[in-house]
């Protein structure tokens, strides 16, 4: 135990954070699937009427696709590619955006069944579950907004490249998106197939 927590003592803060943060996520997303699957046992509950939204499922694919874009953004540091870096930072943005348009139109497909947050516990499940993942998305996204605005110069300025590749929180910072965004993938998806064969 002890030895473990000496291991602690060489993260980076910020990366310990994350990961505590991420772990809260992964505890709050477990009681609410878990709270909900009860609930529909208990009062036995028909679903049937709930048609689970079409986006969530493009959604997922989507996402899933997207696991492909951060490979590569480690060795491409050490590379010293920053082109690639940008490119493949500027991807998940991209991706991440259009994934919040499409959990957007699947709370629209939700509500144009006629379920609102107060109508149907279900439906205030789904609106939780995916405007949590929404925000958890969204946490990730300013991180790259700033990532991606700071190294604009940095190609122009030989000064500037030499300070950023031979720093060792670059490399951490990389490592926390790209660990970050496999981890808001994987749950995701695990929240779709769970709640599909849920509802």
């Amino acid at each position: 135990m002890i030895k473990g927590l000496k291991g602690l003592e060489k993260v980076h803060p910020h990366q310990l954070l994350t990961y505590l943060f991420l772990f809260g996520l992964s505890l709050v997303y477990s009681y609410l699937l878990i709270t909900l699957t009860i609930e529909i046992f208990i009062s036995n509950s028909e679903t049937a009427d709930i048609q689970f939204p079409k986006f969530y499922i493009v959604a997922s694919f989507l996402i899933l696709i997207s696991l492909y874009i951060p490979t590569g953004l480690i060795r491409a540091f050490k590379e010293e590619n920053l082109f690639l870096i940008r490119k493949k930072i500027f991807g998940l943005f991209l991706v991440g955006a259009v994934f919040l348009i499409f959990l957007g139109i699947g709370w629209l497909e939700v509500s144009l069944q006629g379920i609102s947050l107060k109508s149907n516990y279900i439906g205030t499940y789904l609106y939780v579950i995916s405007g949590l993942h929404m925000v958890s998305v969204l946490f990730g996204m300013g991180p790259m907004t700033y990532y991606l605005y700071v190294t604009r110069h940095i190609n122009s300025d030989g000064v500037a490249r030499l300070i950023y590749f031979t720093s060792p929180y670059e490399r951490t910072k990389l490592n926390i998106m790209h660990n970050y965004w496999i981890y808001v993938c994987f749950s995701w998806i695990f929240v779709v197939t769970w709640l599909i064969f849920l509802i």
